[in-house]
């Protein structure tokens, strides 16, 4: 879905848990290879265990929370289409981002 979004000629900016970086790496090669070899991507790992999920645009914020017992459900999004939860969700995007490494292509991922 990322990739087909930077292929249309979207910036597309994600960040990582570690877990899911190297399973991608592992499950998905090619397409991670591609997804960095564009010119309006860019992939950032981090440490840390975050416990959520978010997508922020220019249109909306959407954010998932993880339940107590580690559990995800991705039917349960909170979604803000006000310019206070963009500015707040590019404000978190950027917190995670500053504590995150970023991945290229040219550093052999």
């Amino acid at each position: 879905m990322f990739l087909e979004l930077a292929k249309s000629g979207k910036n597309v900016n994600l960040i990582l848990p570690k877990n899911i970086f190297s399973m991608i790496k592992e499950k998905n090669r090619p397409e991670l290879s591609e997804y960095l070899g564009l010119k309006n991507t860019a992939m950032y790992v981090i440490s840390d265990d975050i416990k959520l999920t978010m997508a922020v645009t220019n249109r909306f914020l959407s954010i998932s929370l993880y339940f107590k017992d580690g559990a995800y459900d991705f039917k349960r999004d909170l979604i803000s289409f006000s310019g206070s939860a963009l500015s707040w969700g590019e404000e978190l995007f950027n917190h995670y981002q500053n504590k995150s490494g970023e991945i290229k292509q040219s550093n052999g991922f």
